[in-house]
């Protein structure tokens, strides 16, 4: 069984134990058309990360990412994830209570972590990407 999740909480422990002044910190380098999103790997370790309050940061390809970035997201769904061994993918959904928090709690994470690589102005660029996540929302379901 991987024990990913408990190797991240023991580095975070052990590290501040031992080094008071280091943080163990998440980067996570996204690919030009976040498939890294359909990895369910990746998503869980994105999730782990949140719940350890580890500081995060996505690194995107480009600003000019940004629209597949925001259609990527909305169709975002855990359950629709990918593992090169079905039991992990079970593995991983069986530990997520409700999956459609989960869903939404990882499209806020991502939305407020690419905040600072899309624009320069992080509260104009949120509500940007508010609106238009609304706005298609709107344009489906109607």
């Amino acid at each position: 069984t991987n024990k990913f999740d408990h190797m991240m909480a023991l580095l975070k422990f052990r590290l501040r134990q031992d080094f008071s002044e280091v943080r163990l910190e998440q980067v996570v380098a996204m690919e030009p058309d976040f498939s890294l999103l359909t990895r369910i790997w990746c998503i869980a370790e994105l999730v782990e990360a949140k719940k350890l309050h580890l500081p995060q940061a996505i690194m995107i390809h480009s600003a000019a990412s940004r629209t597949d970035c925001l259609k990527r997201l909305f169709e975002l769904d855990v359950r629709d994830a990918n593992a090169s061994f079905p039991a992990d993918k079970e593995l991983i959904l069986n530990k997520i209570p409700e999956v459609d928090a989960f869903n939404r709690q990882l499209k806020d994470l991502i939305l407020h972590r690419l905040d600072h690589f899309l624009e320069t102005n992080g509260s104009r660029l949120a509500a940007t990407i508010v609106d238009e996540l609304v706005l298609a929302f709107f344009t489906i379901a109607f």
